[in-house]
């Protein structure tokens, strides 16, 4: 009998094409889902460990790409790049949004010199990027107190076409404010 109770494990099964799996498979999968969006690394790799082996191959980038999402939400990039090698060593090639993931997890480490590398290697695989990455960025550069970076990132991102927003604005006026520049802070 189906019950008519909702499980967040659906949306993400069917979002990601699991959906071919046992139920019992996907909602392992939902849970590893619901522990990278918590940011919770030790266990979301702990089943990723036990499912990786079970998923299609056409299902391995996906997987890695949610680790690196535990990795992001929590800001561990180191992490993040022994994931990235492995995935490599794995020969699974990364998208646009693994490079994002990278990005995410250097910025909120406050690493902008990491965070500027993966949006290097992003720009060599693509030349549609939105306007998150930029934010990242910025916000990295805000993270490091570093006002000259914010502002040639929402340079940069004003030079891509992608709209700016408060978004943008309010790193910049964070990384002002933070190395206590407020003449800067207060132009923005």
């Amino acid at each position: 009998r189906k019950s008519n109770v909702w499980r967040p494990w659906r949306l993400w099964r069917t979002s990601t094409g699991f959906s071919t799996f046992h139920e019992d498979l996907a909602e392992e999968f939902g849970r590893f889902n619901a522990l990278a969006t918590k940011g919770d690394v030790l266990r979301a790799e702990g089943l990723f460990r036990r499912l990786y082996g079970r998923a299609p191959q056409q299902q391995q980038r996906v997987m890695f790409n949610t680790l690196l999402k535990a990795c992001a939400n929590s800001g561990s990039h180191k992490h993040a790049h022994e994931l990235y090698k492995e995935m490599r060593r794995e020969q699974i090639v990364p998208n646009v949004r693994t490079y994002g993931k990278l990005i995410e997890a250097a910025a909120k480490a406050a690493s902008l010199k990491d965070a500027e590398k993966w949006f290097e290697e992003l720009e060599s695989v693509s030349d549609q990027i939105g306007q998150a990455p930029y934010i990242m960025l910025i916000d990295a550069a805000a993270r490091e107190r570093d006002v000259a970076a914010a502002e040639r990132w929402l340079k940069r991102l004003a030079d891509s076409g992608q709209p700016l927003d408060i978004v943008a604005f309010h790193g910049v006026m964070s990384a002002a404010a933070a190395a206590r520049d407020m003449k800067t802070s207060s132009t923005w």
